[in-house]
């Protein structure tokens, strides 16, 4: 008897498990019940879809991708293999744009290389721009160059 009581349970757990799709529950926090993420309305900015994706992958390497979504989302790369010397290294170049949810259209370009990568954007920040040093404090600095004090030139 106990024997199909456990069996029973076990056929009951994995079943649960199974239409939960098998992934964990995340615990609950503060005791607020867990509610399931609301689904995309039709037809709503959430509904989004890939309108055009075409790939490429040649057999020397080199690669392009690229999709443009429904909401006007666009991405765009190629790449390949690079000598550098004795070093073999990828090469990328590609660009995305998209809509920020304030409305302002972002566009990213990249570069990646032997050298690392750079993101060029206008959303991107920027360091202030650098002053000229003023001509006396420039004079001082040229001139503590061209004469070290006896105490730095004995370490």
């Amino acid at each position: 008897m106990n024997g199909k009581v456990v069996l029973s349970l076990l056929m009951l757990v994995a079943g649960i498990s199974a239409q939960r799709g098998a992934r964990p529950v995340p615990p609950q926090q503060g005791g607020s019940p867990l509610v399931p993420p609301s689904q995309p309305k039709q037809g709503s900015k959430d509904d989004v879809t890939i309108v055009h994706q075409e790939q490429d992958i040649s057999p020397d390497g080199t690669f392009s991708s690229s999709w443009e979504t429904s909401d006007g989302s666009t991405f765009s790369e190629t790449g390949g293999m690079k000598t550098v010397g004795e070093n073999a290294t990828q090469t990328r170049q590609g660009s995305a744009s998209w809509t920020a949810p304030d409305g302002t259209k972002i566009n990213l370009s990249w570069t990646a290389d032997e050298n690392g990568v750079v993101f060029a954007g206008d959303h991107l920040p920027t360091p202030p721009p650098t002053e000229a040093i003023p001509e006396a404090i420039q004079r001082s600095l040229d001139w503590i160059a061209k004469n070290p004090s006896p105490d730095a030139k004995s370490q």
